[in-house]
């Protein structure tokens, strides 16, 4: 999922997710100052481990899960809501959910 401006230009990936029945894959690229703000939030369990063990690449932090509950499907829509409210707030709001 890509977040855009008004006029349709990608401005960021807010979470990539791999469709794979047998063990789907779910990819939240954080740059440094989101991921510190995220990882210190009340988040469960599962997502902050899966923030604790992020790979840092590119500049990025990727942090993955394979979720296998539906609770941690809800951990991790929490955490995509908070990036992209964070999203929000540190560039007007003027962003749109692809």
């Amino acid at each position: 999922f890509t977040l855009r401006d008004e006029q349709g230009h990608e401005m960021d990936k807010l979470v990539y997710i791999v469709p794979n029945p047998a063990t789907p894959l779910v990819s939240v690229p954080l740059r440094s100052d989101s991921y510190q703000v995220l990882s210190n939030k009340r988040l469960s369990k599962y997502v902050r481990d899966g923030l604790r063990s992020a790979k840092c690449a590119v500049e990025l932090h990727w942090a993955t899960w394979t979720p296998t509950s539906a609770s941690d499907v809800e951990g991790l829509v929490d955490l995509v809501k908070r990036k992209y409210k964070l999203y929000l707030n540190g560039h007007n709001g003027h962003a749109e959910s692809n």
